[in-house]
């Protein structure tokens, strides 16, 4: 399995710092290793562009939007990482999703021990 990131078309300072310990494969293509396996670093992605790559996928990992209901059309794991003050709002919205499980936002060490626990 390889883990692929993206924002879209957004830049953040991640990313940039991703970037830098990537091997660049074309413009908006960098792979870089994680505990030694290869990860997949897409940048520029346009909204078909990243559907499309999600419906390929086994596991979705998102704050919630428009990819996690996408991810559900096609019956993809999801990692739903949302606000704990926006539990019984999101609770509304993805009630019927299947192979839906929600992480409440938290810092980084916590929330990355969460997703690993619960991929």
């Amino acid at each position: 399995m390889y883990i692929i990131v993206t924002t879209g078309t957004l830049e953040t300072t991640t990313i940039k710092e991703l970037k830098t310990i990537s091997n660049k494969i074309n413009e908006s293509l960098y792979e870089f290793d994680i505990k030694g396996k290869k990860a997949y670093l897409l940048t520029h992605e346009n909204f078909f562009s990243i559907s499309h790559l999600i419906s390929k996928s086994s596991l979705f990992i998102s704050c919630h939007g428009a990819f996690t209901h996408i991810a559900s059309n096609y019956k993809i794991k999801i990692l739903d990482v949302i606000e704990k003050s926006k539990e019984v709002h999101y609770s509304r919205i993805t009630n019927g999703m299947k192979n839906y499980k929600f992480l409440y936002r938290d810092h980084f060490e916590k929330l990355s021990q969460d997703i690993i626990e619960n991929s």
